[in-house]
């Protein structure tokens, strides 16, 4: 499910027209509109038909009523009315009273409460069932002792990044196909996840310069660079891990309240003469020496996968329909599958160079062979192999791993951690996907082989 901010306004009419083809030259939009709710007392604007036998709508008494409780706000914000649109993936459908609670909780996540006003409505317009919804921002804020203070504006802050985290929640609590976001590099986020756990852990240490700072930040693998302004000042801070897949982020982006420069020098003693050279900056700059960063965890992907011969109409819309579903090209063949990506965690997290990260080196991959071992037992009456991920592989369709989680591993549990894979596959979601994957790929390659094709790659 995708959710889109489409605009904010001081007035409700234009958006909550637009909702319902209110408009004239929109009237030919109003038998793709349904009224699905809200929490207002006006009810659906719809009315019969009309003498053109096009349907009558009247939006008044839902704008007077939006009107009315923006009226209450007697503060400095202008933007009153908010905009959303939620989409759902073409093979996802929902009820109309579905969808009222999909909207209701959607704005709860946002940080609504039972005052604020809002209204839905459902487009069938395209082949995604989509959700309009016009949100009076103004809402009765609370003391501490859950005593009402006033009439205030519902935060817009970071409101797309919010709308997106409901989405992925909303989307386990209706069973909806999950949807990456628009933009959304998981390895990026992961990344940046990490660097901030490194920063606090060195943060709550007794600090008092920058270039202290710096100095520990490269021992646990974490490199900084400046970001200068015209004027040769510097105007900000990024970081990356030292790793092979290492990428720069921006301070505001891992930790805004502490990473930034700005933040980072308001705590911490910054000297240009002292602190300047150790960022790299000045005539002789000197930066520490950055400890390369090890992951103690791994993740293993491993497919699995049937060839197929060509990439029929039926195979697209299979994978189009499923995330989790693949198709992808490796060495001039192409695959139809699932992914499982097995991440593995040590119990105790070794050090890097001695003899017990080795061990776990042997471990992580006499665990994948026990999982490429469970994969192939357990579908050895389908088309379907394991597969390692190829990591040259061109991705043509899927974006959704399925994960699995292996916490804690050690020699003498790592039979007993297989479990949970076992469960995995085990379970009625994993056995419908293998299943209409390996129905395809014989029934799609046994009309090529009746109909005499040589197989192709198109």
């Amino acid at each position: 499910m995708i959710n889109k901010k489409c605009h904010s306004a001081p007035r409700c009419e234009t958006i909550i027209r637009y909702m319902f083809g209110a408009k004239l030259e929109d009237a030919h939009k109003r038998s793709d509109i349904e009224f699905i709710g809200g929490n207002i007392t006006s009810g659906s604007p719809f009315g019969g038909l009309n003498s053109q036998n096009i349907r009558n709508v009247d939006t008044r008494a839902i704008e007077a009523e939006f009107n009315a409780k923006m009226s209450l706000y007697t503060g400095t914000g202008s933007q009153l009315i908010s905009h959303y649109v939620l989409s759902l993936p073409h093979q996802d459908k929902l009820s109309d009273n579905e969808l009222n609670r999909l909207a209701n909780e959607f704005l709860k996540e946002m940080g609504t409460n039972p005052s604020a006003s809002w209204v839905a409505a459902r487009h069938n317009d395209t082949d995604c069932l989509h959700v309009h919804i016009a949100l009076c921002r103004v809402q009765i804020e609370y003391d501490n002792y859950g005593h009402q203070k006033h009439y205030g504006l519902l935060s817009d802050k970071n409101d797309y990044e919010r709308g997106m985290e409901a989405c992925r929640k909303l989307e386990k609590e209706f069973n909806l196909t999950p949807t990456a976001s628009p933009g959304e590099d998981v390895n990026h986020k992961n990344q940046a996840s990490i660097i901030r756990a490194i920063s606090k852990k060195i943060l709550s240490q007794p600090l008092e310069t920058v270039s202290e700072f710096i100095q520990k930040m490269a021992d646990e693998g974490v490199e900084m660079r400046p970001e200068l302004a015209k004027n040769g000042k510097i105007r900000g801070l990024s970081y990356r891990l030292n790793s092979e897949d290492g990428r720069w982020i921006s301070g505001s982006t891992v930790m805004s309240t502490k990473l930034t420069f700005g933040a980072l020098t308001k705590f911490l003693n910054y000297l240009p003469s002292r602190d300047d050279p150790t960022l790299g900056l000045g005539p002789s700059p000197n930066p520490p020496i950055c400890a390369t960063f090890q992951r103690a965890g791994r993740i293993k992907k491993v497919g699995l996968v049937t060839p197929i011969a060509r990439m029929s109409e039926s195979i697209r819309i299979l994978a189009q329909q499923n995330p989790y579903i693949f198709i992808i090209q490796h060495k001039r063949q192409l695959y139809l599958g699932l992914r499982f990506d097995c991440k593995i965690y040590p119990l105790i997290p070794p050090k890097v160079g001695n003899q017990q990260f080795l061990d776990w080196e042997r471990l992580v991959t006499q665990m994948t062979r026990a999982i490429m071992k469970m994969l192939k037992n357990s579908f050895k009456s389908t088309s379907l192999e394991p597969m390692l991920w190829p990591a040259d592989c061109e991705i043509i369709s899927g974006n959704a791993g399925n994960a699995v989680i292996f916490d804690k591993l050690s020699e003498s549990n790592l039979d007993s951690k297989l479990s949970s894979l076992e469960g995995k596959l085990n379970s009625k979601e994993i056995r419908e996907m293998t299943s209409k994957v390996a129905l395809h790929s014989r029934s799609d390659n046994s009309r090529q082989l009746s109909a005499g094709h040589t197989p192709i790659l198109n």
